[in-house]
């Protein structure tokens, strides 16, 4: 029988924190590729989702704070 590798609590708890920061570039990316006929309207939003997902928290974690200061 092969041993099953699992992530330990910590490091299951820094993949939350990163896919909440990550999401909101998935989110753009999925607007821009499903869209055939992409319009104007949608840049505005496209442009100010990140900026208000990646802005610092004091509740931030180190990680986040650290993935954020890369945007």
């Amino acid at each position: 029988m092969t041993d099953i590798v699992t992530l330990s609590d910590n490091k299951l708890e820094a993949a939350g924190e990163l896919i909440l920061v990550l999401k909101p570039m998935k989110t753009i990316t999925t607007l821009m590729c499903d869209s055939k006929h992409p319009t104007i309207a949608l840049i505005h939003p496209i442009m100010e989702m990140p900026k208000q997902q990646i802005a610092l928290k004091d509740s931030d974690s180190g990680l986040v704070k650290h993935v954020k200061k890369l945007f």
